[in-house]
């Protein structure tokens, strides 16, 4: 809970008796002594009334001040109360999940949860942040480190070169939690500013001092908290951040942490996985495939025959058929071979490795692309004297079921031999914190090119 009463006291203190030493007036002269003095000493009675309405209307009499005046000062102090209030529930950001882990910290409630989730909303805007709290929260830590990167440098100070952030610190930071707190939240109170400041004086000012009672601040201003800030403000300002081309890049780091990375993975000892080729009965054509038929000259006549006993043969295929012995003579005089091949089905165990590399390097294939290409270059294979064409057609055949993944299958691929996706996780994880570490660095570099008078016109 925001506690701006105790805030406020000692800054009322300091107006009060600084207006009192400038006007020369003793305390009697402007009202109550006792009261007087209480107040110019910030004590707070256990009533929590720390100036009454009629002490006020004192003070407001006394030095021709409006009572917004002695409880929130001149306009620039009124704005950096309010940015006081703003920074207490920013930095609610740098704790764990007040939802779960609440037990972790000392006076927190149910107003600091709502005001955390609404934080958190804002500053996941930022992609650095976000990276930051995933590995903060999966960490033993209970607070965030937190660095002004302004700072985080070697500066030159009486011939010795000091880094300001990290040379008086008691114990190193924590790099993979650490997170500019104080950048983020500047430029979000610039954006939030003028929507902040509006509604505070229309929802709080405008009704605080017809009836004024200081022990009142906290419950109305944690109301408007909740009411405006959270309800209204946040979602109107996030909205905002998401769709700006800068800040997007926050939310899309956020899902790709949210929704595919996933570095929960039990350990495997699975190093290979069973391939199962199942190959259905069919017939097979082959062309010039017998010994000194590529040598032969052929006149334009047997090429013509050939060709049409070529097309012959592609519809007999076609038709699941063979051709009768005449015709399979024909056939064989011009090097065209018409085969049955039987059922195959035979399972091999494969590398994870290696099929994932497969999958993930074979591009464009199964894909509605119009310019397909009609032919592939096929593979290179070192063969002796000792392979038989067989052998070579069956490699050839190999090689095309693994660069379409035809006719292969892996048993049970969702329950016992489900190593694969966990194999494809752990590379995408790789990936993911590559991709992530980028628009990091992309986002950081396009914010450095705002003004401060760009971030205030964001959001108004």
């Amino acid at each position: 809970m925001i506690d701006l009463e105790k805030s406020l006291a000692p800054l009322i203190a300091e107006r009060c008796k600084k207006l009192r030493e400038e006007y020369n007036f003793s305390m009697e002269k402007v009202s109550d002594k006792s009261s007087v003095s209480r107040i110019e000493k910030a004590v707070i009675p256990k009533s929590g009334n720390f100036i009454t309405e009629t002490v006020l209307f004192d003070y407001t009499n006394a030095f021709g001040k409006s009572s917004e005046e002695i409880i929130f000062g001149n306009t620039d102090e009124f704005e950096q109360t309010l940015l006081l209030i703003f920074e207490q529930s920013f930095r609610l950001i740098c704790l764990k999940n007040l939802a779960t882990d609440s037990y972790l910290y000392d006076n927190i409630d149910n107003f600091d949860l709502e005001l955390q989730k609404s934080s958190i909303s804002m500053a996941e805007a930022f992609a650095e942040f976000y990276l930051m709290r995933y590995n903060f929260l999966k960490s033993n830590e209970i607070f965030m480190d937190v660095v002004s990167k302004e700072f985080d440098r070697q500066m030159l100070f009486n011939g010795k070169f000091i880094n300001i952030e990290r040379d008086f610190r008691t114990k190193p930071i924590n790099e993979s939690i650490v997170i500019d707190l104080y950048d983020m939240s500047d430029k979000l109170w610039l954006i939030c500013r003028e929507k902040f400041i509006r509604s505070f004086r229309a929802e709080i000012l405008d009704n605080l001092f017809e009836d004024f009672k200081y022990s009142s601040i906290n419950s109305k201003v944690n109301q408007w908290l909740i009411q405006q800030f959270k309800k209204i403000i946040v979602p109107d300002v996030v909205e905002k951040l998401k769709n700006n081309g800068v800040f997007k890049i926050g939310f899309m780091v956020k899902n790709l942490i949210d929704e595919f990375l996933n570095e929960d993975l039990s350990k495997s000892f699975q190093n290979t996985i069973p391939i199962q080729t199942t190959r259905e009965k069919h017939y097979k054509i082959y062309v010039n495939n017998f010994d000194g038929f590529e040598s032969k000259k052929l006149s334009n006549q047997e090429i013509e025959e050939r060709t049409k006993l070529i097309e012959e043969a592609f519809e007999i295929i076609q038709k699941s058929e063979l051709p009768d012995s005449e015709l399979n003579a024909k056939f064989l005089k011009h090097g065209i071979i018409l085969k049955e091949v039987p059922e195959v089905n035979f399972t091999r165990e494969i590398e994870v490795d290696e099929l994932l590399s497969r999958v993930i390097n074979t591009r464009g294939v199964g894909r509605t692309l119009e310019d397909t290409p009609i032919f592939e270059e096929g593979p290179i294979f070192e063969v002796s004297g000792y392979n038989s064409k067989e052998e070579i057609w069956g490699a050839t055949e190999q090689w095309y079921e693994n660069i379409h993944f035809e006719n292969q299958n892996i048993p049970g691929y969702f329950t016992n031999n489900s190593q694969i996706i966990q194999r494809l996780q752990e590379k995408m994880n790789e990936e993911i914190h590559e991709s992530i570490e980028k628009f990091i660095d992309i986002q950081n570099n396009l914010l450095k090119l705002l003004t401060d008078e760009e971030l205030g016109k964001f959001a108004k």
